[in-house]
């Protein structure tokens, strides 16, 4: 899973995460899109990334055995295959 550019990442241990509060607003299993979370909250307070610039961006999750990894982007993910 690769995100041609990114606003912000971050890796937490499942066994410390809350989870999103009830007006979170996401599709998805292990695998998630937030329009709204925590998240996005938290980087509107502590970055200056907005709608205008970049420009419109999306929370992804990706929920793990042992880390959910949070990515804010204004790409969506490229998803390829290891050919190793």
């Amino acid at each position: 899973i690769y995100w041609p550019s990114y606003i912000a990442y971050a890796v937490e241990n499942e066994s410390y995460a809350r989870g999103q509060p009830e007006d979170a607003e996401a599709e998805g299993r292990l695998f998630k899109v937030y329009k709204k979370s925590a998240y996005l909250d938290y980087l509107s307070t502590v970055s200056f990334a907005s709608p205008d610039y970049p420009g419109p961006y999306k929370h992804w999750a990706v929920l793990c055995l042992d880390h959910i990894v949070n990515v804010a982007s204004t790409d969506e993910p490229e998803i390829a295959a290891n050919e190793a």
